[in-house]
């Protein structure tokens, strides 16, 4: 899903809830609303577990831990 942002100076509108802003300079985001066919929430969040922790294990390194001389360092 993608938004689009627009900032344009509404000079003229066929929307009502647009009608107070005309001659000013706004920001207007398109956001397209789902078709309602989506996954059910528990497969779409169990999707999005699995895929999270894809990309940690993408990421993640290894730390190697600090040797006593290096934390007490003078």
């Amino acid at each position: 899903m993608n938004a689009v942002r627009v900032i344009k100076t509404v000079e003229s509108t066929d929307v009502y809830e647009l009608a107070s802003y005309i001659g000013q300079r706004v920001e207007i985001i398109i956001f397209p609303l789902s078709d309602g066919k989506q996954e059910p929430a528990e497969e779409d969040m169990e999707a999005r577990q699995a895929r999270f922790f894809e990309i940690i294990e993408q990421c993640a390194g290894t730390v190697t831990p600090w040797t006593r001389e290096e934390l007490y360092a003078r």
